[in-house]
């Protein structure tokens, strides 16, 4: 005996990013959703380029399915990066729900300045509020 899943759905979408901080220069290359009842999982490709004299930056990212966020935990995500299989030079990392736009909120801080992070991938999770 099976059991049918309301609302689900999966599919591409275009990840707009917005509000960078810090001349932080992010791309959004690929973005995958599933949605299943009212949990959505993403999986975002990025390129990521720090300012030249930064280590720090912050921006957003539109979602596939609108969210009514009412508190920063409301999302949450991983992001790796790494350079020949070998995790590097991000030292600090807040990935959440920006509650005023209702977008995926990111804060990066890497090692150095300057770093340019080529295949990024975010992986985020939230439920339809």
């Amino acid at each position: 005996m099976g059991f049918i899943i309301q609302n689900s759905s999966s599919g591409i979408y275009t990840a707009i990013v917005s509000n960078e901080t810090n001349n932080i220069t992010v791309d959004a290359t690929l973005a995958n959703y599933i949605r299943i009842g009212n949990i959505v999982n993403c999986y975002i490709r990025l390129e990521i380029t720090m300012d030249s004299l930064e280590n720090e930056g912050t921006f957003q990212l539109s979602l596939p399915v609108a969210s009514n966020f009412t508190l920063p935990k409301d999302l949450f995500g991983l992001m790796q990066w790494s350079v020949n299989g070998v995790l590097s030079n991000i030292e600090n990392l807040t990935i959440e729900a920006e509650t005023t736009n209702k977008t995926c909120y990111v804060n990066l801080q890497t090692l150095s300045t300057g770093s340019n992070m080529q295949f990024c991938i975010l992986n985020i999770q939230y439920k339809i509020i």
